[in-house]
């Protein structure tokens, strides 16, 4: 947190804020005082512990632990979690937006999953063992896995999910997300199914837990529902899919089948499309909703939240890196010196005060917090005479630049933050308010449209991924190939297949200085997260990573 004087136009930033939360706390009475302060979230790390060669050993994943005998976790119980829920399809193959993690954690098969400390545990896959280049990891199953139409998830289901990925005849943005590390997946026997790569990939195992592109669906259901599996989707997950109505709800029930004895704890879970931070707020204080999507509470809302004795919050340290994508392919962003000046003209320190509340810390690169993050870094720090400089370099004179930001109170408070600090050295920004669904949809209006988008990524476990759909040459957020560059190919090439962290760690460091004098974004705060919740709500899993872990969750009342 920076303890500096508060920039002038972020007073009336506060002025509107506090007005409004006065107004709030009116309406919803007073509260007791708050609860102590949570444990401190553990950083996770990126892949389970190996040896610190170019390629590691074979890996046996550890047994299960027996299923608990004491009175741990309660059994009932229906959950409301709001959040901005307004996935374009329940398909993970076909969805083009990030709304479907939470779905599918829960109600999608996945081979892997995240420990606490962000080491990988087994889940479907009970073991697995890596070839002696690397290049191929071969991962054994739990048998009687079913979907929840009742068929098997086998090796033969595994390979036909990624065969599907794969086709070309499929529309899928997780073949652009998968298709440089893996190149085919195989059944080799009932419950064997290997990972074919062109070489070592640091991140596989991470991705089979965490990303879109590892949920698995019932090759069954989607060959006989077509294009209707989108919106009656059949995983292997914990909870099965009931219904789901467009801008109001997902709702899901226990699956009597799931294969982990005991599991799932709660009987239903409604996932509540709440597009307004606010209002979730006050449904969570109200007791309409039983808890609210992590990272969507303002630091200055938590001490409201936690004055309510029936409510709790949890602390997410780095959850998120927030900042600005340029479309290069796009004017007025074509001009590199225009991107460097508006850069060098922003005060990210201001940032973290007006826009943050003082709760962050101003970001230079992607990664906010693990192994892979440079705090030390600041590439195209705030310096207004050079930017004056460099802006007269690029030929702008003042006029409105384009800013597509999400529409919403809390993400056009931040965007109007950014347009101040601009505005404090003659950058004028055009902020444009973009629906969820044309933000990040098929159509992607706020990058390909507008030519900047203000936007937000959570911490991976392993940077590769996110790094990879943005400065790669053929990246998803690179789309019109505006940025070309076959040396950072090379070095994220050479990056995702180093296994020793501490030589990986550099070589992340020198891709974000390379990135960061590109000029392809304005980042601005590593940011803290907030997750607001019922105290009755037990085993938050508070990971940093994208999505919120519901299936593991249980009441105590």
């Amino acid at each position: 947190m920076f303890m500096r004087k508060k920039p002038s136009w972020a007073l009336g930033l506060l002025g509107v804020t506090l007005i409004s939360l006065v107004a709030f706390a009116i309406a919803c009475g007073s509260d007791a005082a708050p609860a102590p302060a949570p444990a401190p979230y553990v950083a996770p790390t990126a892949v389970p512990a190996v040896a610190a060669t170019a390629v590691p050993a074979a890996t046996a994943a550890a047994p299960k632990a027996a299923a608990a005998v004491d009175s741990g976790p309660k059994q009932g119980g229906f959950l409301r979690y709001a959040a901005e829920t307004t996935p374009d399809t329940l398909d993970p193959h076909l969805t083009a937006v990030s709304d479907i993690y939470q779905f599918g954690f829960m109600s999608l098969g996945r081979l892997l999953e995240l420990n606490r400390d962000g080491s990988i545990k087994p889940l479907v896959a009970k073991s697995w063992s890596v070839s002696a280049d690397g290049s191929q990891v071969t991962f054994e199953l739990e048998k009687g896995v079913k979907f929840h139409d009742g068929t098997d998830l086998d090796a033969a289901a595994v390979a036909w999910n990624f065969d599907r990925i794969f086709d070309p005849d499929v529309p899928s943005p997780r073949r652009t997300e998968i298709k440089n590390f893996i190149t085919k997946v195989t059944a080799d026997g009932s419950h064997s199914v290997t990972f074919h790569m062109p070489k070592a990939f640091r991140g596989l195992l991470v991705t089979l837990a965490t990303e879109r592109s590892a949920f698995l669906i019932s090759p069954t259901a989607q060959q006989s529902l077509g294009e209707d599996f989108g919106s009656n989707p059949v995983g292997a997950g914990p909870y099965k899919f009931v219904d789901w109505v467009v801008g109001q709800h997902i709702n899901v029930e226990r699956f009597d089948g799931y294969f982990e004895p005991g599991k799932p704890y709660l009987d239903k879970i409604k996932m509540q499309s709440v597009s307004d931070d606010a209002v979730r707020i006050a449904m969570l204080r109200t007791g309409e909703s039983d808890l609210i999507r992590k990272g969507r509470i303002r630091p200055d809302e938590v001490p409201i939240l936690e004055r309510n004795p029936r409510l709790k919050v949890t602390t997410i340290p780095g959850i998120a890196t927030y900042g600005m994508l340029f479309n290069v392919s796009k004017a007025p962003y074509t001009n590199k010196a225009l991107r460097e000046g508006m850069n060098l003209a922003f005060n990210r320190e201001d940032v973290v005060i007006g826009g943050f509340s003082g709760v962050g810390r101003p970001a230079y690169s992607m990664e906010s917090q693990g192994w892979a993050h440079h705090a030390d870094l600041e590439i195209l720090a705030y310096d207004p005479v050079k930017a004056k400089a460099k802006l007269a370099e690029a030929g702008y004179n003042g006029e409105p630049l384009p800013l597509a930001c999400l529409a919403g109170s809390r993400t056009l408070q931040i965007c109007e933050a950014y347009q101040a600090v601009w505005a404090d050295n003659g950058v004028n920004m055009d902020i444009e308010a973009v629906p969820r669904d044309r933000m990040w949809g098929p159509t992607n209006h706020s990058y390909k449209g507008v030519g900047m988008m203000s936007t937000w990524y959570t911490h991976r476990p392993d940077p590769y991924l996110r790094l990879s759909w943005i400065y790669q040459s053929d990246g998803w957020y690179n789309p019109n190939k505006g940025y070309n560059d076959p040396k950072m190919d090379q070095m994220l090439s050479d990056a995702s297949a180093e296994y020793d962290q501490t030589k990986a760690s550099q070589m992340y460091r020198d891709i974000y200085v390379r990135g960061g004098e590109a000029a392809l974004w304005v980042y601005a705060v590593w940011a803290d997260g907030f997750v607001g919740m019922d105290k009755k709500v037990m085993d938050y899993f508070p990971t940093a990573t994208i999505g919120d872990r519901l299936q593991g969750l249980w009441f105590d009342e």
